[in-house]
């Protein structure tokens, strides 16, 4: 038995369907890492433009990219990074926003 592992890195705006849906299809994915997300509480609370923003990438890239997946590799697994700080608050400081 041979494995051939092949890590592809894109950059793009994933609430753009098309280049999100497009992609998905080219590469035919067996897992995807979702790490597309804004990683920041802090910077979603500084103002009201930048939450409806933070709110729009996050929740509207996370709907596109599982029905991209449906689509275009339904038998993919979407493994979905986020932050220690939707879970509440630990003890120790949470390293956001360094990627």
């Amino acid at each position: 038995m041979s494995i051939i592992k092949i890590l592809f890195f894109l950059k793009g705006d994933i609430t753009n369907y098309e280049f999100l849906s497009s992609s998905i299809k080219e590469i035919r994915p067996n897992v995807v890492v979702h790490f597309a997300q804004c990683p920041s509480a802090p910077f979603s609370m500084i103002n009201q433009e930048k939450s409806v923003w933070v709110q729009r990438n996050n929740l509207i890239g996370t709907l596109n990219l599982v029905h991209a997946v449906k689509d275009y590799a339904p038998d993919a697994h979407i493994i979905k990074l986020g932050t220690m700080g939707e879970y509440g608050t630990p003890n120790i400081d949470i390293p956001e926003g360094f990627f």
